[in-house]
């Protein structure tokens, strides 16, 4: 999971997202990972090969 969650940062900052709370890391909050975003479905998009 943790390679996911490392791509899936470097594709959101690639696509010139700048929201620090998205990658910050200190007391209070997380870096966003790949189980993130297990609510929004998109997890199973690239599994099934849709977009």
């Amino acid at each position: 999971m943790t390679n996911l969650s490392r791509r899936l940062r470097e594709h959101i900052e690639r696509a010139g997202v700048t929201r620090p709370d998205l990658f910050a890391s200190d007391r209070t909050r997380k870096p966003i990972t790949f189980y993130d975003l297990r609510p929004t479905g998109s997890p199973g998009w690239p599994c099934a090969g849709t977009t």
